[in-house]
């Protein structure tokens, strides 16, 4: 983008409105040290931001330690938007552990009659 004569060269600068500021933070945090600023953050809606970032700017190893995070905290109430997000994606580990969580409910849930 810097390097061929797109906008972004000529303004001498680059806007990422697609992001929220704590999620790009967080995206260039892992680029220059590899790692999460916060490690004890077990928030599946922030990973899933993260997981998109990664995946548009082609952050390899940080999508996948996302899809960790993300398949780790999926419950009942976000696990068919997960579901969404690893078939948009092509994420199988997120659409199966996102099914096996809606079983467990589902069958923990049944009466049988």
């Amino acid at each position: 983008m810097f390097q061929t004569e797109m906008k972004e060269k000529k303004e001498g600068r680059a806007l990422l409105q697609d992001m929220e500021p704590n999620v790009l933070k967080e995206m260039l945090y892992f680029m220059y040290h590899g790692t999460f600023s916060d490690s004890d953050l077990e928030d599946a809606m922030f990973y899933i931001q993260l997981f998109k970032a990664s995946d548009k700017y082609e952050i390899k190893s940080l999508r996948t330690i996302c899809t960790m995070k993300i398949a780790k905290n999926i419950n009942f109430k976000n696990a068919v938007e997960i579901y969404s997000l690893g078939e948009v994606y092509a994420e199988p580990i997120l659409s199966k552990r996102a099914v096996e969580v809606i079983k467990q409910y589902v069958f923990s849930h049944l009466t049988v009659v």
